[in-house]
């Protein structure tokens, strides 16, 4: 039986949820006091293709967002909140996309604020956002997108709890954009400064604005890239096939596979469940994020196993600072590791 506190998307009546079985398997393996020190917070999302149509089970463990308060909106002190991150630039991406094609623009366009001497590629800033989680490119693209069209459209598409009110590396929040010239070809398209009118409720820390999600929706984003079809219409993301297929192919590949010169394993939180479960089909998209303010390690990732499993995963944990972070991620690798064998 779905559980109340799931979104209510045209997903969510196609899911069950479990709220009890990852805390068993944490506790099997030995995990679950340090999950609990780590104030970790898990959700996977397991799809059961062998039902027609598809159902999705919810295994969650402290990740589902509850509104206690009925305050309708995110803060610390709700069951389920986390400060997402740069996991909230794949959403960010999506909506880029999805407002080239309402202009007619092509990926490979080129944008600047009006006044400013540099022009950048929308491709490139897509590809540095999303890969090396470029935090300079994304803030250009949320100045482009504004931040009224952008929340307004999370809002419009049922993800409820995704707020971005915070530019990266804490450079303003909920700032008017300044106009912008987009060059495509030879057309020289000039957009407007977008002032803010409303204030999106959001608190990050001390009643301060910010961004904030549950782990349904960062999860439910990837679900509305990978499997739009599980989605009603107005819910999905309004992209081509082909921008889909771009999406995926840039979140699965390393820097290296993209051009940039980073490490395999940079911002691939899960590199070591990729190897062995997705070695074959190199099907794990991922996107990693740390919190600025709270030392939060996430990864949200989709994962397709050799053997055709098919997963969607977010794992949280906020070690303290003192912890090196190749060990916060050997952690999150054997736990989820030991995780996906176990989940039925």
């Amino acid at each position: 039986m779905v559980n109340r506190t799931l979104p209510d998307t045209s997903l969510s009546r196609r899911l069950t949820s479990d709220l009890t079985t990852l805390g068993d398997i944490l506790q099997q393996g030995n995990y679950l006091t340090q999950m609990e020190q780590w104030q970790g917070k898990a959700l996977f999302l397991k799809v059961d293709e062998t039902q027609n149509p598809a159902e999705f089970r919810y295994y969650a463990h402290h990740a589902i967002y509850g509104d206690r308060n009925q305050n309708g909106m995110v803060d610390p002190g709700d069951e389920g909140f986390f400060p997402p991150a740069s996991t909230v630039k794949v959403a960010i991406a999506a909506l880029v996309l999805e407002k080239l094609n309402r202009l007619d623009i092509q990926r490979d366009a080129e944008y600047r604020i009006v006044g400013k001497r540099e022009w950048y590629s929308i491709a490139e800033d897509l590809r540095k956002m999303l890969v090396i989680s470029d935090n300079e490119s994304t803030n250009r693209l949320i100045l482009w997108l504004g931040f009224e069209q952008l929340n307004r459209s999370l809002q419009a598409k049922n993800l409820r709890q995704l707020t971005i009110t915070r530019l990266m590396l804490d450079r303003g929040t909920l700032v008017d954009s300044p106009p912008f010239e987009i060059r495509d070809n030879q057309t020289l398209i000039r957009q407007d400064a977008q002032p803010v009118v409303t204030q999106f409720s959001c608190w990050e820390r001390d009643k301060q604005p910010g961004n904030c999600a549950s782990a349904s929706d960062i999860l439910e984003v990837l679900v509305r890239l990978v499997q739009p079809e599980y989605f009603s219409p107005e819910e999905r993301f309004r992209l081509t096939e082909s921008d889909r297929q771009w999406l995926r192919e840039v979140m699965s590949h390393t820097p290296k596979e993209e051009g940039f010169n980073y490490a395999d394993n940079y911002c691939r939180f899960l590199s070591q469940v990729e190897r062995k479960y997705a070695h074959q089909s190199g099907r794990m998209l991922s996107k990693c994020g740390v919190a600025l303010f709270s030392n939060t390690y996430i990864d949200s990732s989709f994962l397709q196993t050799d053997s055709g499993e098919k997963y969607y995963l977010l794992f949280a944990v906020t070690p303290p600072e003192s912890a090196a972070e190749a060990d916060v991620l050997h952690w999150m690798n054997q736990v989820t590791e030991f995780i996906l064998p176990r989940l039925f």
